[in-house]
């Protein structure tokens, strides 16, 4: 199956699994499912993989609001500065991803 064809999930869904799961209000929140459209389904699923739905990070910090832990973006001389991205907010993490 290809990955763009599973769809959203409901606004409920997303703020019942994030709250269910303790991730942060801001991580639940409308803005931030509305960021996912129009594949919320799989990034709710993969937040709940990378980063137990906003609560915990193995290597990435939670301040850094990167729910997908995407990794700093290349250079120009082909190098990638090392550590992951940071977001002011989680939807702008989300939208950095989708």
């Amino acid at each position: 199956m290809n990955w763009r064809e599973l769809g959203d999930v409901s606004e409920d869904v997303w703020y019942d699994t994030v709250t269910r799961n303790d991730g942060p209000s801001e991580l639940a929140n409308r803005v931030s499912w509305q960021a996912a459209r129009p594949h919320s389904r799989l990034v709710l699923a993969m937040a709940g993989k990378e980063c137990r739905w906003g609560t915990t990070e193995n290597l990435n910090k939670l301040a850094n609001k990167n729910v997908l832990n995407l990794k700093q973006p290349l250079q120009g001389d082909g190098t990638r500065a090392p550590g992951f991205m940071s977001f002011p907010t989680w939807a702008d993490g989300i939208t950095a991803a989708v």
